[in-house]
């Protein structure tokens, strides 16, 4: 399949009536997450530009989206179809995936005049990929939203205790490998959100190097949303510390929030005349055993600490989120198997100076790895060796407001450059109609 040649800027919004898109996705747009948003921002925009929607969802409760205004203002154009599991046994997910893919087959003898776009990785994604009828395989884009690096160094950033129960992983990933061969072997089009998971996908031979390949990062501009925060939200938040932190990500054993506290106990070192610092992580899940795990061990830390806190608050979304953007000096991204990490796009977006480690997919796809903020460097097997190099960039940002202000001000300007979100949809659009 030839791929179009266009350059970002030259791609044009058109009008797209009579065009059905028919998307696939195990995440609901408008809840929660850098995915939703992405599928949200996509469905507006081709909404608003002619096109109808079909949004095939598998939930196991309606209810999910009955409250949710963004879907019920849009129900003239967008259309929802529900798959739901009897339960969530292994069973009940195994009949679940045989009445998705039979409904979903429904749906496409009806519409057989559509566009597909089929979320990657999802609930049961690939099996409805490969029910695509072999007519409609030029008419499908896949497209990944993320997806761990196939190799060991997915395992790199484990602590000791969960390395073992994340080694057999091994396993999951040659069943993505083999899984992936089988859907390029078939001539799908595939949209990859980094060049990292490209590499990865290449180096696993999960694609070919003449495969229909585009590299987009995810759409975002939530600068542009925020509508500024109450002077006492940001009080609140800040708390009388001298410098805050936020990090925003799903808390789950992969993301490496230890090596934050492990930052923070460095940066207890070096801290003088009495300064203190607050890193905040938001994102816990309440019926997370993980994040109770967490909760607990920054309070043990905080007992132990005296200038530097951490505190670990649930999920937020739209306001709210900005909220603790307004309120922080920095951003910190602690985890090295992001496959693009969207969230420093946003928090950039807002002007804050971001500290990752490693070299971050968001940082490369901009190409400007250490002016966003400052990329600690990330020894495989010492993931922890400069730390104090990372605690001295904060330090340095204490010090100096001056020198904190232009950074942010300087990642802001590179971000709202090159992770354009008009410029991204539309291309998108252009590859799902294939035009």
């Amino acid at each position: 399949m030839s791929r179009p040649e266009f350059e970002p800027n030259e791609v044009k919004e058109r009008e797209l009536f009579g065009h059905n898109i028919m998307i696939y996705s195990s995440s609901l747009p408008g809840t929660i997450g850098g995915i939703q948003t992405c599928n949200q921002a996509l469905i507006e925009k081709v909404v608003s530009q002619g096109a109808s929607v079909c949004w095939v969802y598998p939930r196991t409760e309606k209810s999910d989206f009955e409250n949710i205004e963004w879907v019920n203002n849009q129900n003239s154009k967008v259309q929802f179809l529900p798959l739901e599991p009897e339960n969530q046994t292994k069973e009940g997910l195994n009949r679940a995936s045989d009445i998705a893919i039979k409904e979903w087959q429904d749906h496409l003898c009806l519409h057989n005049d559509t566009e597909i776009l089929i979320n990657m990785p999802s609930n049961f994604g690939e099996q409805i990929a490969n029910s695509i009828p072999q007519n409609l395989i030029p008419k499908t884009t896949l497209w990944f939203h993320g997806m761990i690096d196939l190799s060991e160094q997915a395992l790199s950033s484990f602590d000791t205790k969960l390395y073992e129960k994340y080694k057999q992983s091994e396993d999951t990933r040659e069943k993505w490998k083999k899984s992936f061969r089988t859907l390029s072997d078939k001539g799908f089009k595939f949209v990859l959100v980094s060049e990292r998971v490209r590499e990865s996908f290449l180096r696993n031979e999960v694609l070919k190097p003449d495969d229909y390949v585009e590299v987009l990062p995810p759409p975002s501009d939530m600068c542009h949303e925020c509508q500024g925060s109450q002077r006492e939200k940001i009080t609140d938040i800040r708390n009388g510390f001298d410098m805050v932190s936020t990090t925003v990500m799903r808390i789950e054993p992969r993301k490496g929030i230890e090596n934050l506290f492990h930052l923070g106990i460095e940066l207890e070192s070096q801290l003088t005349d009495n300064r203190k610092v607050k890193f905040i992580i938001v994102g816990a899940d309440q019926n997370s055993s993980y994040s109770d795990l967490l909760k607990t061990n920054a309070y043990t830390l905080n007992q132990r600490l005296g200038a530097v806190h951490f505190e670990i608050v649930e999920a937020k979304t739209g306001q709210a989120l900005c909220d603790y953007y307004n309120a922080s000096d920095f951003f910190t991204m602690p985890s090295i198997t992001e496959s693009f990490g969207l969230v420093v796009v946003e928090a950039a977006s807002h002007g804050l100076p971001v500290i990752s480690w490693g070299e971050q997919d968001t940082l490369k796809s901009v190409n400007r790895l250490n002016e966003l903020g400052y990329s600690i460097p990330c020894e495989l097997d010492n993931i922890h060796l400069h730390d104090k190099e990372g605690a001295k960039f904060i330090i340095d940002l204490m010090n100096d407001p001056l020198y904190k202000t232009t950074i942010g001000e300087k990642a802001k300007e590179i971000v709202l450059k090159t992770q354009n979100k008009a410029e991204i949809l539309n291309k998108l659009i252009s590859i799902i109609i294939n035009k």
